[in-house]
């Protein structure tokens, strides 16, 4: 059994040195594994294709994009391993202030709003008044045809 057991690791010691020898360790520790959530294609007047990033989620959390070609891109899943190349700062990484600024009032509630969500003619939202009648004009339209079963 003990010589088993010495064998196994002498056989692991042998594999570590020529994975590193060859230049094949590997890059992060297994814990580390990032994942995709995201991809994103940017226009650039420097690179007339355009540049294809994959968004990345390491296991502790923090996020990076990674510059990848097109055909990568593509087949890019939610939840595979993240691929290897470059990395570059995510919006919120280059500029966070500016990033939660935009973000906050992309995501505040507009002004007016109505409806139900989870009725038949759903919920509306106005940013201005003149919006905010038509809307509910339309609402109540909608609200009256489903009694009378069209």
């Amino acid at each position: 059994m003990k010589v088993t057991i010495v064998i196994v690791l002498v056989l692991v010691a042998i594999a570590a040195a020529r994975a590193a020898s060859t230049g094949h360790a590997p890059a992060r520790p297994a814990g580390a594994m990032a994942t995709v959530v995201g991809s994103e294609y940017e226009r650039d007047p420097d690179h007339p294709a355009g540049i294809h990033y994959a968004d990345c989620r390491a296991g502790d959390g923090s996020q990076y994009r990674v510059v990848v070609s097109a055909g990568t891109e593509y087949r890019l899943r939610q939840g595979q391993r993240c691929p290897t190349g470059p990395h570059v700062p995510t919006a919120r990484q280059e500029n966070p202030a500016l990033y939660d600024q935009v973000s906050a009032a992309l995501n505040a509630p507009m002004p007016y709003h109505g409806g139900d969500a989870n009725g038949p003619c759903g919920e509306w939202e106005a940013a201005d008044q003149a919006d905010a009648d038509a809307l509910r004009v339309g609402y109540a339209r909608c609200m009256a045809g489903q009694g009378s079963g069209r």
